[in-house]
Formats: structure tokens, sequence, C-alpha cells
């Protein structure tokens, strides 16, 4: 059967907006078309035919994203109760007036004009995040072989027998036997070491535990597991005082893991992927010819001789 290829695509388009961002600040020239940024639209299609290049005759299924209707409700409650300061997601840099419009065009373009008319499918789940599509697809194909196109390591939660991480970007792929020997602990112990370590506010804004960091977060995981299991054997050494630590003292930090179960309980919730509903796969093809006229109608003559590789 052939692979099916899950593509986070809202991910996707910001990493070529940031590309183009930095092409402009090197004072490269960007792909325009008729007067209008289409750099984006550009990398997206790249992307799609380089996929298919690495998984010849994959079926690739394009992920947007939606707002997670559960994070933004757990993450306003905690705020009204004094847990956290921002929600969800709420400090993430914020584009110019100018790049947002673009980014926005960019994006429809390609949602009503231009994955509709290639050889892909695209999905979108209102009150679901593109992760938790994806999991849910992860999950409901088991019999397949399935590659998650995201550089973001939310998704190494995922790893198992049947399912990989690829950042066709970088050429990189992560499967659950390099994730163990980079972290010393199995993938589905990921969200318990994401619950320490949060992810600042140039991320989604997950709180964590103050000072615990990648090293201690790592360590912690790979010495007793699971969250419960952490606090469970935190609980069991002698307690935390200002003095030389003795054997089988805690320290300051595992202190402060004991007295953080709030924050790491809310945190491991917005790490969690949701399982949802998801249609069945359905791939259908378009003529070569077709999908040539469309990116000559868009000015992209170099994928030209990719047009294949998109149908």
């Amino acid at each position: 059967m052939n692979k099916l290829v899950l593509i986070d695509a809202n991910h996707l388009c910001h990493r070529y907006f940031w590309v183009f961002q930095q092409n402009k600040k090197n004072g490269r020239n960007n792909l325009r078309h008729d007067g209008n940024d289409t750099a984006i639209i550009y990398g997206f299609l790249k992307e799609l035919a380089k996929i298919e290049k690495v998984y010849p005759g994959c079926d690739r299924v394009v992920v947007w994203d939606s707002k997670s209707i559960r994070r933004k409700a757990e993450t306003d409650k905690a705020k009204e109760t004094g847990l956290i300061k921002t929600g969800y997601k709420e400090e993430r840099k914020a584009m110019s007036e100018e790049d947002q419009v673009s980014f926005d065009t960019q994006m429809a373009h390609l949602q009503t004009d231009i994955v509709p008319n290639i050889g892909v499918m695209q999905i979108r789940i209102q009150g679901f995040e593109a992760d938790d599509v994806i999991n849910s697809y992860a999950k409901k194909y088991t019999d397949r072989e399935v590659v998650i196109a995201s550089s973001d390591r939310d998704f190494y939660q995922c790893l198992d027998d049947h399912t990989i991480v690829a950042d066709f970007m970088l050429d990189k792929v992560v499967t659950q036997t390099s994730f163990k020997e980079l972290y010393g602990f199995p993938p589905s112990l990921y969200i318990d070491y994401g619950a320490l370590l949060g992810e600042g506010g140039g991320g989604d804004n997950i709180p964590g535990v103050d000072g615990c960091g990648e090293k201690t977060s790592r360590q912690l995981v790979a010495e007793y597991g699971s969250i419960n299991e952490i606090l469970v054997g935190l609980a069991k050494k002698a307690p935390w005082a200002k003095k030389k630590l003795q054997e089988n003292q805690r320290t300051k930090i595992e202190e402060k893991i004991l007295n953080s179960t709030e924050i790491i309980d809310l945190s491991y919730s917005l790490k969690k992927m949701d399982v949802v509903e998801v249609p069945d796969v359905k791939i259908e093809s378009q003529m070569l010819r077709d999908v040539k006229s469309l990116l000559i109608e868009w000015g992209m003559m170099s994928l030209i001789k990719d047009a294949d590789k998109l149908c």
C-alpha cells in the first residue's frame, strides 16, 4: 500500500513566509505574479513535488488548522483562576499589516484555487488544530506507513512502528528509534517531557515548570518515566533544604516540580493531541495538462518540469 504523507499546511506556510522575510531582508528578489506575492504558494508546491520525489506514488493529504476550542477553553479557565497570565498561542509574534494581508491572501489561494486542482486531498476540521487531525489520521491508518511532513517537534508523540516525522526542507527524518537514541526515552513519553519543559511565548505559549529546562526534563523522564511516576519518585526523596544536598534528597527544581502539579496538568493537556473522527483518505488525480496550465497561470514556470509530481 502507498505511503500516506500528512502535511502540516499552516506550519509549512509560516516556514516559507519567514524564508520570504529573510530574502527581503537580504535584498533578494521574491516571487511575485501580477503584482502579488506568491513565494508561499511557490514554496508549498515545491514541497509537494519534493514529497512525491522522495516517496513516489504516495497519497498526500494537506491538513489545515482551525482554532482548538478545547485548548482555548482550558487556558481561559486557567487565566480566570490566576494560574496563568496569557493563554494558548496568545504571545506569538505578530506580522505587520502588509505581511498579514499577503500571507492570508496566499493561504486563501492555496485552499481555493491551487490545492483543489492538483492531485492531493485537503481537509480542515472546525474546532481542531492540524496537529489533532494529523494525529487522528495516523491513529486511523495503522495498516499504512505514515509520514508526517512537519518540523514541529510536538509530532514526536505520534512516532511508532508505522509513523515517522519528516522535515523535507532540511531532509531530516525522525523515527521512534532515532528519537529514543536522542532523548533517552520512548516517544510515548514526549508529552510528559513537554509538560515539564513547556513552550515559550514565541511558540504555543505553554507554561511548564519555571526553571525546568531541556536537560532536567529529559533526565527526569528518562529516569522515572511518566509525570505521575516522576511525582511519586520525587515524593519519596527527602525534602529540599538550604544546605548541601544529602544522598536521596530533592533538589530545588525537584521541589518546585512537586509544587507545580496544576501547571504540569495544564501543560500536559495542552501538549496532548486530540483524536477526532476524520473522513477516509480519497485522492483524485488531475490531468497533467491541467496542472501545467495552473502553473503557467500563476507564473511558476520553473515548476513545469515537476508538474507530473503534482498530479
